[in-house]
């Protein structure tokens, strides 16, 4: 475990081209030009041309016609053929798409060259620049290791290296960076330890290094981050115990432990983490009973302790996080009776108790505002909810069209499909006591072939869940017909075609899920309709054409992700009449124009992703 703070690293040798001037600058920039295949930019407005410097597209001059900024995010940067540099360089720089001269630009504060397809290695020279404050290179294809010369950028606020090909350990140099800010290096192929020099950070407000390779133990020296408000270290293999000194971090709004092979008990020191919104450690190997001090989160909105050994009971006193909308403890060991303080939870929108061996009922009270409760029996006195009953032979042939027309013989479970079981013990199909089918969870079972229109049949389905299979072909209007559906899951497969305007029938409709399809036209405004829809995700499909204002009626609407699509034209200003949205995602499309001060207008907006946009100005305070 390294101890001493490294000293900084010498600084990386000036090429013979690096002239204190603007002439120097304009040497950097030809470079780049060349080496990142300039000719195919989206835009090169003014490149290699006569005009001054501080016209050329994405970079910004001081009063001497000093290169302050550079922003060529989502500009099509990739590898020029050959990938050879075009002008002489010392040293021995063997091409990529970043030259070394790009360390020359002495002045330079902002680099974003965000969400393009840049390859090759980080160059060291980029230690040279000790004006910058922003550094951005996410979403590119950089591989190699972090260079532990950005140690010396001492003005360093931002550094975004997420979704690359970066590899190696994070060198300990990184602690060195006094005012940093963010450190995202999520989403890499990173290994080795935590360096515990990140402890040095006192300024750091967000730390992500989610999705690498991360080994180890957690260092105790992340408790020293006082300022930090997020902290995402989730699917990697970090193992041994929660230090208990993550309970010192007064700032931090979200833990974000899942997917590792994290052991032992929960610190009931995280009770003592009174910002604290988000706490997610499921899916690792936790034992223990969990600790009553979680009680003390009062602002505590989602807890995930799922697939972990915990054991016990339930404490009581999460019956006072009474903001809690998610809870999920299944998939371990818990036992005893389900606290009857647990009805206090008024927010709960989701509980997740199952594959315990837990007894007694769920309190009836968080019957009416539950919409997701897979296997929680509800206390007797509760009143089921009145029902429309279509015949149990209309809903035997809808499900066995669904069968038919998905290659059922191909699911990797089709437990009692076809026989003359009763539809309840169908693997999948939930039904209500002896009433309609409410519930059908197909998801990653191997389904191809596309969506009969039959299912619009099911008119009771609350829950319909066919996520992350081989669904093609276009969504059947006949969905429309769904009117009791609570939470709509297609996500992850390969349906086609444009969104029915008849989605905008289901008015109960809470959560609708399409991402990672190839979904394209535009977005129909009876969107606008879903008068109690909480969660829309179209991320990573082919949706084209403006937002429509209509969305702008979605009042109990808490996130919108629109992120990966061929959305255009400017963010509306109705937008900003969302009062219960968190987060909003936009990032990756052709939007542009100028952010509306509407944005302001959301006091609870906690995320906001723009990058890879057209679209200027500052984002607007709430």
């Amino acid at each position: 475990m390294r101890e001493a703070i490294p000293s900084p690293s010498p600084a990386p040798t000036a090429t013979p081209s690096a002239q204190t001037s603007a002439d120097g600058d304009k040497e950097a920039l030809i470079a780049l030009f060349h080496a990142a295949n300039g000719e195919s930019w989206e835009n090169s407005d003014n490149w290699l041309s006569s005009e001054p410097v501080g016209e050329w597209y994405g970079v910004t001059v001081d009063p001497e016609g000093r290169v302050v900024e550079l922003d060529l995010s989502a500009n099509r940067l990739r590898a020029s053929p050959g990938n050879q540099p075009t002008l002489p360089f010392s040293g021995n720089w063997v091409g990529g798409d970043l030259p070394p001269t790009l360390g020359n630009l002495a002045r330079l504060e902002v680099l974003n060259l965000s969400g393009n397809q840049l390859s090759g290695e980080l160059p060291p020279e980029l230690g040279n620049l000790a004006r910058l404050e922003v550094l951005d290179l996410h979403e590119n294809e950089l591989g190699g290791e972090v260079p532990p010369e950005l140690g010396n950028l001492a003005r360093l606020e931002v550094l975004n290296l997420r979704d690359n090909e970066l590899s190696g350990e994070m060198p300990p140099e990184l602690g060195n960076l006094a005012s940093l800010r963010e450190l995202l290096l999520g989403e890499n192929e990173l290994s080795g330890e935590i360096s515990p020099e990140l402890g040095n950070l006192a300024s750091l407000e967000l730390l992500y290094l989610i999705s690498n390779q991360l080994s180890g133990e957690l260092p105790s020296a992340l408790g020293n981050l006082g300022s930090l408000n997020s902290l995402g270290l989730s699917s990697n293999q970090l193992s041994g115990e929660i230090p208990p000194e993550l309970g010192n971090l007064a700032s931090l709004e979200v833990l974000d432990l899942h997917w590792n092979e994290l052991s032992g008990e929960l610190p009931p020191e995280l009770g003592c983490l009174a910002n604290l919104w988000g706490l997610d450690l499921g899916n690792n190997e936790l034992t223990g009973e969990i600790p009553l001090e979680l009680g003390n989160l009062t602002g505590l909105e989602h807890l995930d302790l799922s697939d972990n050994e915990l054991t016990g009971e339930i404490p009581p006193e999460l019956g006072n996080l009474v903001n809690l909308r998610q809870l999920w403890l299944d998939g371990n060991q818990l036992s005893g009776e389900m606290p009857p303080e647990l009805g206090n939870l008024a927010s709960l929108r989701e509980l997740n108790l199952s594959g315990n061996d837990l007894s007694g009922c769920v309190p009836t009270v968080l019957q009416d505002h539950l919409r997701y409760y897979p296997d929680a029996p509800f206390c007797p006195e509760a009143t089921p909810p009145a029902t429309t009953n279509p015949s149990a032979a209309t809903e035997r042939e809808a499900l066995v069209a669904l069968y038919h027309a998905t290659d059922g013989q191909s699911w990797s479970n089709s437990d009692n499909w076809l026989s003359s079981e009763p539809l309840r013990n169908w693997h999948g199909v939930t039904v209500e006591a002896q009433g309609p089918v409410t519930s059908l969870r197909l998801s990653s079972n191997q389904l191809s072939g596309e969506l009969p229109p039959e299912l619009g049949d099911l008119t009771n389905l609350e829950n319909l869940d066919l996520g992350n299979n081989q669904l093609s072909g276009e969504l059947p209007p006949e969905l429309g017909n769904l009117v009791n559906l609570r939470q709509l899951w297609l996500d992850g497969n390969q349906l086609s075609g444009e969104l029915p305007s008849a989605l905008g029938n289901l008015a109960g409709l809470e959560r609708l899920h399409l991402s990672s399809n190839q979904l394209s036209g535009e977005l129909p405004p009876e969107l606008g309709n879903l008068a109690s829809l909480e969660r829309l995700r179209l991320i990573s499909n082919q949706l084209s054409g403006e937002l429509p204002p209509e969305l702008g009626n979605l009042a109990n609407l808490e996130d919108l992700d629109l992120s990966g699509n061929e959305l255009s034209g400017e963010i509306l200003p109705e937008l900003g009449n969302l009062p219960d949205l968190r987060s909003l995602g936009l990032s990756s499309n052709q939007l542009s124009g100028e952010l509306p001060p509407a944005l302001g207008n959301l006091p609870g907006l906690r995320y906001l992703g723009l990058n890879s946009t057209q679209l200027r100005g500052e984002v607007p305070a709430a």
